[in-house]
């Protein structure tokens, strides 16, 4: 079963109609049977970019408490050094802390698909070379 994990940019673009993603990622939304996995700093990240969108946080929260739609089951607790180093190996992108922990949850499941608007993930690679599967409108 593949693990789809959510970048901040389809999120925004589900509850921001003004987005120039908002059309792809409803799309894609529909699509999407699995639950959405991703991480705190992303969610911070997009309840920020939601915060002049009428209703747009409160969409959100609506979103993130309805059950099995968004997993929080990554831990930076267990996972900081290999954020560090992703952090320290991607400086020159640069890799925001969010892009890191991304990066991080793909290499620890067996068939990640990262969902993101940021063509820079394309730059990004699993452990041994092995570039990231997208799904993303670049």
């Amino acid at each position: 079963m593949r693990t789809i994990i959510a970048d901040a940019g389809p999120l925004v673009g589900i509850f921001n109609r003004r987005d120039q993603f908002h059309a792809w990622a409803v799309d894609n939304l529909k699509n999407i049977t699995e639950p959405l996995r991703t991480c705190e700093a992303v969610l911070t990240e997009v309840f920020f970019r939601l915060s002049h969108v009428p209703a747009g946080q409160e969409q959100l929260l609506d979103f993130l408490t309805a059950p099995d739609v968004i997993v929080l089951d990554w831990q930076l607790d267990k996972n900081r050094p290999q954020i560090k180093q992703l952090m320290t190996k991607y400086s020159d992108v640069p890799a925001s802390f969010a892009d890191a922990c991304l990066v991080s949850m793909a290499g620890s499941s067996s068939s990640p698909l990262i969902w993101t608007t940021d063509h820079h993930f394309g730059i990004y690679r699993l452990p041994a070379g092995r570039k990231i599967p997208l799904l993303a409108p670049i």
